[in-house]
């Protein structure tokens, strides 16, 4: 099945000095060495951060994003992972440093241990209806058993990790949040930026359409800037299962709008997958309404549904 990759580590070059040290402990054996620099292979990095750690250079990093990127929403919200009290010697109340947080800035502070909770609650649910689950909680892990242990896939749960879970939450709640993650895991926010590219690349589709221009020159658009567009839907059908996540589902949503020839083949090329099938079918219809248009005849027939 095609996946597409975003990685939260990052390399300077500059800094890079080609010692092998990263090569030499990454757990994935994504790491090579070309013109006497670093290079990350994309497919096999899991986003552990262990090159991160054990760099000599410091020429590994995780992305940064400046806290000034919060300052136009009224409501910030802090979403601390439970290792955040850990960095703190000593601490014998962590409602000092929830405190501190909103000191900070930040309207409110909402702990990933409650997303743990919804997680878990769902995941009891799950596998009480398959048998054999294993948990999604980590994005690297989940990186990891679709990279080396593909047969293994179909058991991975399809709920997103707890910080995911409870960011969407809260999003639904309020759209008008800015939800900021805090923790030490650099696979949690490559999993962050895959969900923004996912928003963003539909985004920008349904743009490009209502603008007139071609499903070629959107194709290479999304292509170049958000998801690499290298599959057909007929190469992943077969061994397509549901998932939940961005990277996941919505450039096989795009490619349904890509593949058609008209708004109601949109939609049935995004069901014919078998997974997430209301979304899918809601994104690639999305993009085709504003290429197509909606002929009168399901319009008509679909506000008969209606009340």
């Amino acid at each position: 099945m095609n996946e597409t990759y975003f990685h939260s580590v990052r390399l300077d070059a500059d800094k890079c000095k080609g010692c092998v040290s990263c090569l030499k402990r990454c757990p994935t054996n994504a790491i090579r060495v070309r013109n006497g620099k670093a290079y990350i292979i994309s497919e096999r990095c899991v986003d552990c951060g262990e090159c991160i750690r054990i760099c000599p250079h410091h020429a590994k990093y995780a992305e940064r994003y400046s806290l000034n990127e919060i300052l136009d929403y009224k409501y910030r919200i802090a979403v601390p992972a439970p290792s955040l009290y850990g960095q703190f010697n000593n601490l014998e109340n962590v409602d000092y440093v929830l405190t501190g947080l909103k000191k900070m800035g930040f309207y409110t502070v909402v702990e990933v241990a409650l997303g743990a909770d919804m997680v878990a609650q769902a995941e009891s649910k799950e596998l009480a209806e398959k048998g054999l689950l294993t948990s999604s909680c980590c994005p690297a892990f989940v990186a990891y058993v679709k990279s080396a242990f593909p047969d293994l896939a179909k058991y991975i749960s399809h709920n997103l990790s707890p910080m995911a879970t409870l960011a969407k939450y809260i999003k639904e709640t309020d759209a008008n949040s800015k939800v900021v993650f805090i923790g030490p895991c650099t696979a949690k926010k490559a999993e962050a930026v895959a969900t923004r590219y996912g928003k963003e690349a539909v985004a920008v589709a349904i743009f490009m359409a209502l603008e007139g221009k071609s499903i070629l020159e959107i194709r290479d658009y999304i292509d170049k800037h958000y998801y690499p567009m290298n599959f057909t839907l007929e190469a992943i059908r077969g061994d397509y299962t549901f998932d939940v996540t961005c990277q996941g589902s919505v450039p096989q949503a795009i490619m349904a709008f890509f593949e058609s020839t008209d708004f109601e083949d949109a939609i049935r090329n995004a069901v014919s997958l078998g997974g997430d099938a209301d979304t899918q079918a809601a994104i690639a219809g999305s993009i085709a309404e504003a290429y197509y248009g909606i002929p009168s005849e399901i319009r008509k027939l679909a506000l008969t549904f209606l009340d």
